[in-house]
């Protein structure tokens, strides 16, 4: 009688997939066999693939190497589809048609096999097939053991194979642990390096996240003139930020991330309300973070303390302004006393050499009244006294205006629409004019004419000056009204002039640009509004 208990023990015992084949394999050495083959079942092939052997003959290991399930009538095939133990009591008696099964009996110096299907309960693992040495009469209780040693069998090896898988979940899991702990200690370097900038840099940077979590640095802190609370989220960041338009952040309404549509404040100025009164002004970037969905991930502000950089400003327009006031009277005394030598009785060469005096003078105090108004443009003090203005009279007499300059030179006005009175200043925008004028004249081509041109439309006048010369390059254009404008340099001007005329023309509500071909025209064209801007 078989001793099925022993049998199971020894092979159940094992979890290791590989000596568990072996070792069901080879239980068949306690039972007399001589040769053994244990058979995995491969439904995507429809065959019994050999995953084990003892003591198989060398001429059969090819052929037993895969047995197809549904072609021919093997023992093995057999003992699968039914789930019974399939006997070969003597080789003496067997089928004829079982040649596999008697070549494997007769090369192992056997008589019979036994055949033990590997099934535990719907899981059809394969078979184990044994070759013993003496016929195997089985009664049917040693055919149900050796069935039931099967089921023990296909247990071991499920058991087996349960416990390689969870062998690969563990180190997939431990390997997804490794990573995500690196992942982590990247994120928390990052997040390091992140806090070290942000407390290292010389702006103040504050932060946010929609749960309240704000990360900030000692400049945030400093300029604020009190501490961040870490978790205190936007409500602490109420009423102390004063926007380019007026509005202060969190004072008529909540201050809450359903605001975050845009930005609030980008590469422009604001205003720090401190508990103290001090009004602080910043320049920065104020607004709200999204991710490339466009979905909210926090806030944030970057700003910097402008107190030095107005402080410098205000002491350049004030030495500006003093050095302006103090050449103005030099050259008044020049300009009066060269005036008065113009007038005397003087040689033919004298009066060359005076008139010499006062064109340079005359070009000194113009640089003089540029550079006051350059000051009071920086300092925003520039004082407009608007009142209706026939811009079509003005432009008539800029000619006279501009005597010597024009000499021969023909100067075209032509009005298109009905002229109406424009709401200016018409001393400043004689100026303006004036100085376009004086510019086209010194930049065009001898004898060349030079066209004014006004267009009256229904809400707004453009004046346009012309000139025919060389022209200003196209890469002097985008800079050309900037202060010092290297452009407006290299055609012999300090670099004031236009840029008074755009802040001039900007001060009245309208604007200013240029359009050039080189070797032919440029066109300076000054749009206004018909009425003064609300204040």
């Amino acid at each position: 009688m078989l001793d099925v208990a022993r049998i199971a023990r020894e092979a159940i015992r094992e979890v290791d997939l590989h000596r568990v084949i072996q070792s069901i394999t080879e239980q068949g050495v306690a039972l007399g066999a001589v040769s053994s083959g244990l058979f995995r079942h491969d439904p995507d092939r429809k065959a019994l693939v050999r995953e084990a052997a003892w003591r198989m003959p060398t001429e059969l290991e090819q052929a037993t190497e895969v047995l197809a399930i549904e072609t021919g009538d093997l023992l093995v095939a057999r003992a699968l589809r039914s789930g019974e133990v399939e006997v070969v009591e003597d080789v003496d008696e067997i089928d004829p048609d079982h040649v596999l099964e008697r070549d494997w009996i007769e090369q192992a110096g056997g008589r019979s096999m036994v055949v033990v299907p590997l099934i535990f309960r719907d899981s059809a693992l394969g078979v184990l097939a044994w070759v013993f040495a003496s016929p195997q009469h089985l009664p049917a209780r040693e055919r149900e053991a050796y069935r039931i040693m099967g089921e023990f069998f296909a247990l071991a090896i499920l058991n087996a194979q349960a416990h390689e898988q969870l062998l690969r979940e563990i180190e997939v899991r431990k390997k997804a642990e490794r990573e995500r702990e690196r992942l982590l200690s990247m994120v928390e370097k990052e997040r390091a390096w992140l806090r070290f900038m942000i407390e290292r840099s010389p702006v103040a940077v504050v932060m946010m996240r929609p749960g309240g979590q704000v990360l900030s640095n000692s400049e945030a802190e400093r300029l604020l003139g009190r501490p961040i609370d870490p978790q205190g989220g936007l409500e602490q960041f109420a009423g102390i930020v004063r926007l380019p338009n007026g509005r202060i952040l969190g004072r008529e309404r909540k201050l809450g991330w359903e605001l975050a549509a845009g930005p609030l404040v980008a590469n422009s100025e604001a205003t720090i309300l401190r508990a103290d009164g001090e009004e602080i002004p910043v320049f920065g970037t104020l607004g709200y973070l999204h991710d490339d969905r466009g979905r909210l991930i926090g806030g944030v502000a970057i700003l910097q303390d402008m107190r030095p950089i107005k402080e410098l400003e205000r002491l350049r327009q004030e030495w500006t302004s003093v050095v302006a006031h103090d050449l103005r009277q030099p050259a008044t005394v020049i300009h009066t006393y060269a005036s008065l030598l113009a007038r005397s009785s003087l040689d033919e060469k004298s009066r060359e050499r005076v008139e010499q005096i006062l064109v340079s003078t005359r070009h000194l105090e113009r640089m003089i009244s540029d550079l006051l108004d350059f000051s009071l443009l920086e300092a925003r003090h520039l004082k407009l006294e608007y009142r209706p203005t026939s811009l079509d009279v003005l432009c008539a007499t800029l000619s006279e205006k501009l005597a010597v300059e024009v000499a021969n030179r023909k100067v075209n006005l032509q009005v298109e629409g009905e002229p109406y009175p424009v709401e200016v200043d018409p001393s400043r925008i004689e100026q303006l004019a004036i100085n376009l004028l004086s510019n086209a004249i010194k930049y065009s081509y001898p004898d060349s004419p030079i066209e004014i041109r006004l267009v009256y439309r229904e809400d707004q006048v453009e004046m346009s000056i012309t000139n025919h010369g060389e022209g200003i390059p196209p890469h002097q254009l985008p800079t050309l009204f900037d202060r010092f404008s290297g452009g407006t340099r290299a055609r012999g001007s300090v670099g004031l002039g236009l840029y008074i005329a755009r802040g001039i023309a900007e001060a009245h509500g309208g604007r200013i640009w240029a359009k050039s071909t080189p070797g032919k025209t440029t066109t300076f064209f000054v749009s206004l509004p018909r009425s003064a801007p609300r204040r």
